[in-house]
């Protein structure tokens, strides 16, 4: 057994509106079947459309939050999830006053994610 700690992997500042990303577990910790990463989405930030090669589950733990999924769109809750097929675009935002909080689990302990251009806006 591995223990990952959280203050051993503090979460990243990006750009806006990109939002707080703290990578958990990927092979850099010695994952080998996946990787875990926690998004905190406040007002205003999302995740621009991209796609990733492999299948991906979004996880909302706090808030609500729109994820846009090729031409699909669905409004989640804390506790709702959905699954992501490889190579499909997406990206998600925060609807909601407070912060928003989207783990992403991938079937891959090295993921490769491709941003996409231009980049896309999900509509609030």
């Amino acid at each position: 057994m591995k223990v990952i700690r959280n203050s051993d992997r503090p979460p990243q500042r990006r750009a806006h509106p990109l939002p707080l990303l703290q990578r958990l577990i990927d092979s850099t910790v010695g994952a080998t079947t996946m990787t875990i990463w926690r998004n905190e989405l406040n007002s205003g930030e999302h995740v621009l459309r991209h796609s990733h090669d492999v299948e991906e589950v979004l996880l909302v733990t706090a808030g609500r939050c729109r994820v846009e999924a090729g031409t699909d769109v669905v409004d989640l809750a804390k506790g709702d999830a959905v699954i992501i097929p490889p190579h499909i675009h997406h990206g998600f935002r925060a609807i909601c006053a407070q912060t928003a909080a989207v783990t992403a689990i991938l079937s891959s302990p090295d993921a490769q994610t491709v941003w996409h251009t231009p980049p896309t806006i999900i509509d609030p």
